[in-house]
């Protein structure tokens, strides 16, 4: 497993702002976030910001894929999401592979407060994402 970087004090902010419980599973998103980039030399590093008030990840070196942003889902109290960009054709990929998880319109795959977060499903729907231009 990857050690994450220091995060930047505005993303910080973000995660913070939440429950203790829900902070901790943000805080595992963007671990896994690093960890699966730093487990594909395509990917390249990641550069962590703050689109649209979310925490963004986007693979700025490669350009090989879309961000992914991470963040809680206001329509469903204490869930966190994967966020990606609406134009892409990732979460109706997403669907196709992951019938049983929750989706919001085309931007979202939202996990809810009481399911355990499946590292293995959210890691590889980062890899898509990450290696999206690439792969399509």
């Amino acid at each position: 497993m990857s050690k994450a970087p220091d995060i930047p004090d505005e993303v910080r902010k973000v995660f913070d702002r939440h429950s203790a419980i829900l902070s901790r599973r943000l805080y595992t998103l963007r671990d896994w976030v690093f960890e699966v980039a730093s487990g594909d030399a395509r990917i390249g590093s990641i550069e962590e910001s703050l689109k649209w008030g979310q925490p963004s990840y986007v693979p700025a070196a490669t350009k090989s894929g879309t961000a992914v942003r991470i963040d809680t889902h206001a329509a469903i109290k204490g869930s966190c999401a994967l966020y990606v960009h609406c134009g892409t054709d990732l979460v109706a990929r997403w669907r196709d592979i992951y019938e049983d998880l929750a989706y919001d319109g085309n931007r979202a795959v939202i996990f809810g407060s009481a399911q355990p977060l499946p590292k293995a499903v959210i890691q590889h729907c980062i890899a898509m994402a990450f290696t999206y231009r690439i792969s399509v």
